[in-house]
């Protein structure tokens, strides 16, 4: 195996955290995980993204090209075009005796994106191996392949399932070779390049796009890639908030007013929006008539549901005098309120799967509110944490 040192010399975990890369541990491996501090992606013939080695710096798997941000329209060492793909980026390689398959962000991708009970990308991979043939490769080398698949949208809506090699890297010497795609007889699909750039979609007016709406990418001959978007997808992916679950895109865009032209652009959420609104509106209800309820006749008396007690004790506390004022009020006060709070939160208070409260027993003597509070405790900890999302589904 080589040593990330044979490919370059300065590579250690030390300069792994002076260029703000995160390391993760899973099993006996570690993966390099990018951020928004991270603005140094390769070095030396190694890219950096998802690297991939053990616990004696030796290389498992190669990063996963960051296409550059830029175009420098003065280069002339243009390989050639491709066009672009809107999918999931997996590697997959031979290790401890077997052949394994991981995203740039996970060495074991057995998380999910998008709504609860969407399939895992280890699920969404392991439906395309009718498309892959692993007696077919070289143990020697990484091959990089994007997978289309209806059960994952991006922004394009796939119809069926599609896995595309797209890159194989010889892992064999620090050289990190990459190996021509028209010498592998292992998969089905193989990234077609040509020596003219596909045209981009002149269109303009939000719409449901295909595959030919997206794009081309720009492969160089140093292995660089720039990655050409058309307006119409650049608009499409502007108008998506970055959350895994349709359920957050309704509260974000809700807060933002801007769930018109997202449908124009995602149209197959329709139906689970308008379950979204319904759900909005009965947490409405509840909340302006727990209020009434706690204002009348105080909080020992009113029976809150557990999820909302915090919530129910910031809405008292910050409404209080603008209620002492205006004692006739409506909806409208509580509502302004309500949709001020952080798109987490409010995503926490619909409840949009109905996660049951957590059940624990009380002395018998214990107060109603108290009682309340209590069970709700946990509920509240994960409501106004980081991370809160987390427990129901992740992503890279």
């Amino acid at each position: 195996m080589v040593k990330l040192s044979e490919i370059s010399s300065e590579l250690n975990r030390d300069r792994f955290e002076e260029l703000q890369y995160t390391i993760k541990k899973d099993g006996s491996l570690f993966i390099a995980k990018t951020n928004e501090n991270v603005n140094i992606h390769r070095l030396g013939n190694l890219d950096l993204k998802g690297v991939i080695f053990d616990e004696h710096f030796n290389l498992v798997a190669p990063g996963c090209n960051v296409p550059l941000e830029e175009l420098d329209e003065t280069r002339t060492d243009i390989k050639g075009y491709t066009s672009a793909i809107d999918g999931v980026q997996y590697r997959i390689y031979f290790h401890e005796n077997e052949w394994k398959y991981s995203t740039s962000g996970r060495i074991t991708p057995d998380v999910f994106w998008g709504a609860k009970g969407t399939p895992t990308f280890a699920e969404l991979f392991s439906s395309a191996t009718d498309q892959w043939d692993s007696s077919a490769l070289n143990k020697n080398f990484c091959y990089y392949v994007f997978l289309e698949h209806p059960q994952f949208t991006n922004v394009v809506k796939h119809q069926n399932i599609k896995l595309t090699l797209v890159d194989i890297i010889d892992m064999s010497t620090p050289e990190l070779n990459h190996i021509e795609l028209d010498t592998d007889t292992g998969f089905t699909n193989h990234l077609v390049i040509t020596q003219e750039a596909p045209t981009l979609t002149s269109d303009t007016d939000p719409r449901t796009l295909t595959s030919n709406d997206i794009g081309y990418c720009i492969y160089y001959s140093n292995n660089d890639i720039y990655r050409h978007e058309s307006s119409l997808y650049e608009h499409a992916v502007s108008v998506k908030p970055n959350m895994s679950d349709p359920a957050q895109h309704w509260v974000y865009l809700t807060q933002n007013e801007t769930i018109d032209t997202y449908l124009m652009f995602y149209p197959w959420n329709k139906d689970f929006f308008d379950s979204m609104e319904e759900k909005y509106n009965i947490l409405l209800r509840t909340v302006a008539d727990n209020y009434d309820s706690i204002r009348d006749i105080g909080w020992r008396d009113t029976e809150i549901p557990s999820r909302h007690v915090k919530y129910m004790k910031d809405l008292v506390r910050d409404l209080n005098h603008t209620f002492n004022n205006n004692p006739s009020h409506g909806y409208d006060i509580i509502e302004d309120h309500l949709l001020d709070q952080d798109t987490k939160r409010l995503y926490f208070l619909i409840n949009p799967y109905e996660v049951p409260a957590r059940i624990r027993d009380f002395p018998v003597e214990q107060e109603q509110t108290s009682k309340q509070e209590s069970t709700a405790t946990q509920e509240v900890k994960t409501e106004v944490s980081g991370n809160s999302l987390d427990d129901i589904m992740m992503a890279d």
